[in-house]
């Protein structure tokens, strides 16, 4: 008798261990789900923050570019590129009234790392400045994309 009451001991004692396990198994998944739901958000916030940058870094190089034109009465070369707003640049076309403190302190890069691109189309016409995104290829989408300002 004594070792059917032990025998029923051990047997409720290994149930409630195991609904004490499950319980906590349960708890521990709800709260792995929870957290990648917020990294989720929170990854989705940063490449918001991350395009915010790059758009504010584009319309400050733009606007200097923008500026140096006025001074210069052309844009920067592609040759010359966007380290013309540092720099005085010694080839062609000549910054006539190229400004002795420049036009930016220094060229910005964007939030992964990589230099703003600067392209013409044709020479002293219409041009792009941009990012290529977190993988600094061209295309992509998410943090991967493209993001660019044209002028002209």
């Amino acid at each position: 008798m004594q070792f059917l009451v032990g025998q029923q001991e051990r047997t409720t004692r290994q149930l409630v261990n195991r609904r004490l396990f499950n319980a906590m198994l349960s708890g521990l998944v709800v709260v792995v789900m929870l957290t990648g739901a917020v990294n989720a958000r929170l990854a989705d916030r940063s490449t918001a923050a991350s395009a915010q940058e790059v758009r504010r870094d584009l319309a400050m190089i733009m606007a200097a570019l923008h500026q140096y034109r006025l001074d210069n009465r052309v844009y920067p070369s592609m040759a010359q590129g966007l380290e013309a707003l540092v720099i005085r640049p010694g080839n062609l076309p000549k910054a006539i009234n190229w400004r002795e403190e420049g036009y930016l302190k220094n060229l910005p890069s964007d939030p992964w790392g990589n230099d703003y691109q600067y392209q013409q189309r044709v020479p002293h016409g219409p041009f792009e400045v941009y990012s290529l995104g977190a993988d600094g290829r061209q295309g992509g989408t998410g943090e991967d994309a493209d993001i660019s300002l044209m002028a002209g």
